[in-house]
């Protein structure tokens, strides 16, 4: 047994050589550094954290005593362990200052607990720092201080260090991630946000198989009591996130704010990315529309009264909140088989995405034309959306002549962008060529080796637009050379510029998808491995899309059929907008 004296001295009972630790609260807990403190036998201080010294077998306790789990400690930022695996590497951040302990009971009247920190909280300011500084953390001098709760700081840090790197192609800590900064901040400010992002992160923990019951390899202090809260605390504030969000839809002061559109994308991105059996992020998408179009209302241009939406490459949280709006629009709509009402929203809006000339010649010359976020140029997803906005009007079209006017444009819009791609290319590599003549003198190569990888996954999304194109719109044969051209392009790139495990695999979801089910010529079949393996590794890292794209890439493949064939038979739309 445990007791605790008023003055904040802890014992332990029967069989532990009666060893006392005299806590202490309040104050600067640095302030003596002369002080010493003494501390149980079998323990250690790491990082200021009380821990299990490690053994050859674990120590079970005696009669009356209690069971200390071991922990090891590394330097990330992590302490999930997976279900299967008996030995895993516990990732914690080392904050500065401590923490008071859990409560010696989990249960319903501590959820109850969390749930209250949880809504109540007023995001303090606090002086604390992390000691392994993380960029990306900027915004979180300390989050275990300022949530006040130990669950929804870990579900929390999870998202920023680990989940928030999903939704973009290059993960360098020098980078401008907005989900890992933006998003995280809007968070800090709003409780909605906060709790919406910590069932994304418990979501994503979940499909990796990561056993959030397990008490194995924790902190001492959190190991003497039983951990039950997680599930039960994701659900719980997913219900409570729905509730707040119609709340603020109902609100007119809160309905068109970034704060509720921010919900309203990361509610999608949660069905996206983990869960698409019931297609909510339709839903999802359909209300944000709803909400865009409301607010540009007095933005109407034209006899139609269409309005106008602008892709802006600025750091706010609007500018990426629109940007993210419109990515998700245009990757959904293109492995549609046929045509929805969320395909409406190009008769409803005007989609803006292309800078002037001379601003993309100079994001060109400074190596920032194409978006770490995206892995794609603005141009390049504009020339994405005119080939979904073509692929839903040929189905609604009855005349011959309509289509033979659709034909015409798709002919002019696939050598429009073979130009583009060719062109923007040729100039890159003069601007590379330069850079590399700067480098080898100064010795700075890191930019450039970053921009190549940036101008592979460009490459790979343009090229998969024209197979798109070619297949769906002008009725190319799966045989015919300039569908084959493009396939043999395109694995290569993926092959020999996309490493597996890394965080472009997500976004290029769709295109791995789209390019591995048409591999359906006996000259292609080589190809399959190379798609196969991505898949399998986008599925140990949660993705539930890759799942589902995997089973309809062979469905393809046994049944010699196209993949918009295949979905629409089994009644599905599988969305890749990671």
């Amino acid at each position: 047994m445990r007791s605790e004296s008023k003055s904040g001295r802890v014992s332990k009972g029967k069989g532990s050589g009666k060893k006392t630790l005299t806590l202490k609260w309040g104050g600067r807990p640095y302030k003596d550094k002369n002080k010493v403190i003494s501390i149980p036998e079998n323990t250690m201080m790491v990082n200021g954290i009380l821990v299990a010294k490690k053994k050859s077998t674990r120590p079970t306790a005696n009669s009356g005593n209690m069971k200390i789990k071991e922990l090891i400690v590394v330097n990330e930022a992590s302490l999930f362990k997976p279900k299967k695996k008996k030995q895993a590497a516990v990732k914690r951040s080392r904050l500065e200052a401590g923490a008071e302990s859990p409560s010696s009971l989990v249960d319903e009247k501590e959820l109850t607990e969390d749930m209250t920190e949880i809504s109540g909280m007023n995001s303090p300011v606090v002086d604390l720092h992390i000691k392994d500084y993380d960029p990306r953390l900027d915004m979180l001098f300390s989050p275990f201080n300022i949530f006040g709760s130990n669950s929804l700081t870990e579900l929390f840090t999870f998202y920023v260090r680990e989940t928030s790197q999903l939704f973009i192609v290059s993960n360098n800590s020098m980078i401008f991630n907005p989900f890992g900064t933006t998003l995280p901040q809007i968070a800090i400010e709003n409780k909605t946000v906060l709790k919406l992002l910590a069932v994304l992160a418990g979501q994503h923990r979940k499909n990796l198989g990561y056993n959030d019951e397990s008490d194995d390899f924790l902190p001492m202090e959190d190991s003497l009591v039983t951990k039950t809260y997680s599930s039960k605390l994701v659900q719980q504030m997913f219900d409570e996130s729905l509730l707040e969000l119609q709340h603020k839809l109902l609100d007119p002061t809160e309905r068109f704010s970034t704060v509720t559109l921010a919900c309203i994308l990361i509610l999608a991105s949660i069905d996206i990315c983990f869960d698409q059996k019931q297609s909510r992020w339709k839903t999802h998408l359909y209300g944000a529309k709803g909400i865009i179009l409301e607010k540009l209302k007095n933005n109407a241009i034209g006899p139609n009264k269409r309005k106008k939406i602008s892709y802006s490459c600025e750091e706010d949280r609007e500018s990426f909140l629109t940007r993210w709006f419109m990515y998700l629009n245009v990757i959904s709509l293109l492995s549609s088989p046929e045509p929805t009402s969320q395909a409406e929203i190009f008769q409803q809006m005007d989609f803006d995405f292309c800078p002037t000339s001379e601003k993309n010649l100079l994001d060109r010359q400074e190596l920032r034309d194409i978006q770490y976020t995206s892995g794609m140029e603005p141009v390049v997803l504009s020339y994405l959306a005119k080939v979904c906005q073509m692929v839903f009007d040929k189905a609604k079209i009855e005349s011959a002549s309509d289509m033979e006017s659709l034909m015409s444009y798709a002919i002019e819009l696939d050598y429009v962008i073979s130009s583009y791609l060719e062109n923007s290319e040729r100039e890159r590599d003069v601007i590379i060529a330069k850079r590399q003549q700067s480098s080898s003198i100064n010795g700075k190569t890191y930019n450039v080796d970053r921009y190549q990888f940036l101008r592979s996954t460009n490459l790979i999304f343009g090229l998969t637009g024209q197979l798109i194109l070619r297949r769906r719109v002008m009725n190319l044969p799966q045989d015919a050379r300039l569908v084959k051209e493009l396939l043999i392009r395109i694995s290569t790139l993926l092959s020999e510029k996309v490493p597996l495990n890394s965080p472009a695999q997500s976004c290029l979801l769709l295109c791995i998808f789209c390019c591995g089910c048409e591999l359906l010529d006996d000259s292609l079949v080589h190809l399959r491995p190379i798609y196969l393996k991505h898949l399998y590794s986008l599925c140990k890292s949660g993705i539930s899309g890759a799942v589902m794209a995997k089973n309809v890439m062979e469905e393809c493949w046994a049944k010699n059929k196209t993949w918009w064939e295949v979905l629409k038979t089994n009644k599905q739309h599988i969305c890749f907008a990671i």
